[in-house]
């Protein structure tokens, strides 16, 4: 089991690897990562076991619900995927 999860409706896949990344910095804590939206997962995020991708082609609302309702920790955060964690954060 995870400490917490993260979800996001991701619409910029260039980005996806910087934002993992910037959570692993930002913490100690165990991470689930929830990419949801139309576009594949990049080859550089494929290996991860705490990454999980839901191909969907909605609106981005419905990508954080669908996000949400298949995140597994007990806490859980949203991001977009033009953001960044601060380093240390937690």
């Amino acid at each position: 089991m995870y400490d917490f999860s993260v979800f996001l409706a991701g619409i910029r896949p260039q980005n996806w690897l910087s934002l993992y990344n910037s959570i692993k910095d930002s913490t100690s804590k165990t991470f689930e990562l929830i990419f949801v939206g139309p576009y594949e997962l990049p080859d550089t995020l494929k290996n991860f076991s705490n990454v999980k991708f839901i191909q969907d082609y909605g609106c981005p609302t419905r990508c954080y619900q669908l996000g949400l309702l298949n995140c597994t920790a007990p806490y859980v955060i949203w991001s977009a995927d033009d953001g960044v964690f601060l380093n240390n954060g937690t």
